[in-house]
């Protein structure tokens, strides 16, 4: 009986968005057919930008919850259980700016907002602490706050944009001018530390140089120092440079945005000359003890310490505000509030830019001042991407796509007109067109690197050698392995819990403790809890092992567990992965039409992240065969880790091949054909 309710809501859903994309499609074809390619471009991203606004409301509706208990946890700060919203809501990024609206018992609604740090298994929730006294069961839903929506359109409108992405894409392939010519580069170069590689080199010299209407573009794959070089760049502007320079430095998350304040003030920035500008929703107690001197703060309306946005003279003053990509919209609501057009800053600096939808990065680059401003962009488009809710909204105004991406796809492919491939010759001359590729990795052991780097990356990372990347080879010797490479085969079961959104495998739990418990037996390899990293793309996954590693004692209270966003930016001495999506389901739900089989575990971002985490041992544990039949780099990580002799567990069964690969035939010995026949047929075919 419920298969026809379920059918009729399938179809409401098809026929709203079909009259959706009817509707941008006619705003869109009502432009003017002269109007040139930024106008149009910026008009397909507010369209963009409404479809996703609808397709995150609509995902928010359907997250309703009803929960037994608000755990405190202290500072005014509510867990609510993770896996109970979706894991599929969380990767698409339905969670981000979004306000928290939990009923008690008594119908009494209480407001709060959701706080950095996803992935741990729960969801931080700030909430006055009158919650803290009431009575479950509580009703929570989610709302979008309309500011981070409002910041996006208006980015969009701004004078400055336009200006932007005019100047991101050189008319005719006429590329920006070299990257580092002239004696002054020359000079800049030669006073940088001998420490730095050629290709950190050159990409600061380029960044450091006077402004250029074109944005500077840095790809960071893993390990190549791309954060502390954004960091080392603000500090050598403000130290190159003592008037006249404000820099902008920003991300899209408060994690990346928190991680560069730090670095900053190790360097030697003082709160005189540094700003760290919070949302005002954030919870004082979410940012790190390190940079909350640089925080601006008020009194909340309960007594506890809140956030606040310096007026804007005051926020002048400073040398450097760090800020996430949103929340730097509170200065251009400041500077249309004082009646000022242009934004003020010298440079501005947007670090993990390809996380981020274009309109997000245009957010803080519209703050340039109109003359002689520099934007410089890191980050890595092969990593985490933008949080898109709506497949529509990718498809109008492709805002899957970041900025840094599609600057990366226009500057390669100009500097590759000649080129067949991604050759080194094709890379330097990418930096004439703005774009600098970082190929020295210095993070992971050789042998892990080269899984990424081959990839993802077409095998174009350089290996750079540290002491923190050796040292477990006794370990992985006594597995009877020759690298520190271990994928570890288990054909478990996906299980849910009933109405459960997310998805667990208590069989490879289990394996994962085995290594876990023979990784931190004694101290034979000098390892402590927290250089073990365990990243799963599962919240109730995490729970799950979470729950297991508290069972083992104090000795393994250090070790973290969380999904690939609690990762990204991180690096840990081991990491295991534990994938949970397998052949054999117990009580979860049914792949059927429409499904991915693997879910978003086939992503080739996350896994990449997942991968590259790894200092000096990686365990992979999964349904290898199943993961390699859905995701190509799944393939091809196995039939890496064959190559190394690094597979163990369950066997694999014959040859692997992707989904919908036919089985190769056995090997058939061709006979000779007559050279008579063949020219007989040759003939027949020309007519000769």
């Amino acid at each position: 009986g419920g298969a026809a309710p379920a059918a009729d809501a399938g179809e409401q859903k098809r026929a709203f968005w079909r009259a959706a994309r009817g509707a941008a499609r006619g705003r869109l074809m009502d432009l003017a057919p002269d109007l040139e390619e930024p106008q149009r471009r910026l008009a397909c991203l507010h369209e963009s930008l409404w479809l996703e606004e609808l397709g995150v409301t609509l995902e928010l509706h359907n997250m309703r919850l009803v929960v037994d208990v608000l755990e405190s946890v202290g500072e005014g700060l509510f867990a609510l259980d993770a896996a109970e919203a979706g894991d599929e809501a969380r990767e698409s990024g339905a969670l981000r700016g979004v306000r928290v609206l939990m009923t008690c018992r008594e119908g009494r609604t209480h407001s709060g907002a959701l706080q950095p740090g996803a992935g741990t298994g729960v969801l931080l929730v700030s909430a006055p602490p009158a919650l803290a006294g009431a009575r479950g069961p509580f009703t929570v839903e989610f709302r979008l706050h309309r500011f981070q929506q409002l910041a996006l359109h208006r980015a969009l409108d701004s004078l400055r944009v336009e200006g932007i992405l005019r100047a991101g894409s050189p008319p005719d392939g006429t590329p920006p001018e070299p990257a580092a010519a002239g004696p002054r580069s020359a000079e800049l170069a030669r006073a940088l530390p001998p420490s730095l590689n050629e290709d950190q080199r050159r990409a600061i010299v380029a960044a450091l140089r006077a402004g250029d209407r074109h944005p500077l573009v840095i790809w960071g794959p893993p390990g190549t120092g791309k954060s502390t070089l954004a960091a080392f760049i603000v500090w050598h502007l403000v130290q190159q440079r003592p008037t006249g320079l404000h820099v902008l430095v920003a991300a899209p998350s408060n994690t990346a945005a928190d991680v560069l304040c730090t670095k900053l003030a190790k360097l030697g920035l003082g709160r005189e000359a540094m700003l760290r500008l919070n949302a005002l929703g954030r919870n004082v107690g979410t940012v790190p003890e390190a940079i909350r001197d640089f925080c601006s703060y008020a009194s909340g309306e309960d007594g506890r310490p809140s956030f606040s946005i310096p007026p804007l003279a005051q926020v002048r003053r400073f040398k450097v505000v760090v800020a996430t990509c949103i929340c730097s919209a509170h200065l251009s609501n400041a500077l249309r509030e004082a009646g000022v057009q242009d934004g003020w800053f010298s440079h501005v600096v947007v670090d993990e830019a390809g996380e981020a939808t274009e309109p997000e990065t245009l957010v803080p680059l519209a703050l340039l001042r109109p003359v002689a401003g520099r934007a410089v962009l890191l980050g890595d488009h092969f990593q985490l991407g933008p949080l898109v809710v709506s497949p529509l909204a990718a498809r109008v105004g492709r805002l899957n796509v970041s900025m840094m991406e599609r600057l990366v796809h226009e500057r390669f492919d100009a500097a590759r007109a000649t080129e067949s491939e991604l050759s080194r010759d094709a890379l330097v001359e990418c930096e004439d067109h703005g774009l600098f590729f970082l190929t020295e990795s210095y993070r992971s052991h050789p042998a892990i690197m080269a899984l990424y780097s081959g990839i993802f990356y077409a095998g174009k990372l350089e290996h750079r050698r540290r002491q923190q990347q050796f040292g477990l080879a006794a370990f992985f010797e006594a597995q009877g392995l020759d690298v520190p490479v271990l994928l570890h085969n288990v054909v478990g079961r996906e299980r849910q819990d009933a109405g459960g959104k997310s998805l667990y495998n208590a069989e490879e739990v289990a394996v994962v403790q085995r290594y876990l418990m023979d990784l931190l037996r004694g101290d034979w390899l000098g390892l402590e809890a927290q250089d073990i990293g365990i990243i799963t793309p599962y919240n109730r996954q995490v729970q799950a092992l979470q729950r297991q590693i508290d069972c083992l004692g104090a000795a393994f209270a250090g070790v973290e567990c969380g999904t690939v966003e609690r990762f990204q930016g991180q690096e840990r001495r081991v990491v295991m992965i534990s994938a949970v999506r397998c052949s054999r389901t117990f009580g979860a739900a049914p792949v059927g039409p429409g499904r991915r089989p693997i879910g978003f575990v086939a992503d080739p971002r996350r896994l990449n992240v997942a991968v590259s985490r790894a200092v000096a041992g990686l365990i992979v544990v999964g349904d290898l065969r199943t993961l390699a039949r859905h995701s190509a780099q799944w393939l091809r990580l196995v039939q890496m880790g064959q190559e190394m002799g690094a597979v163990c567990g369950e066997p694999l069964g014959g040859p692997l091949r992707g989904d919908g690969e036919p089985a190769r035939p056995e090997a058939e010995v061709p006979r000779s054909v007559p050279a008579e026949a063949a020219v007989v047929a040759w003939d027949a075919l020309t007519g000769a």
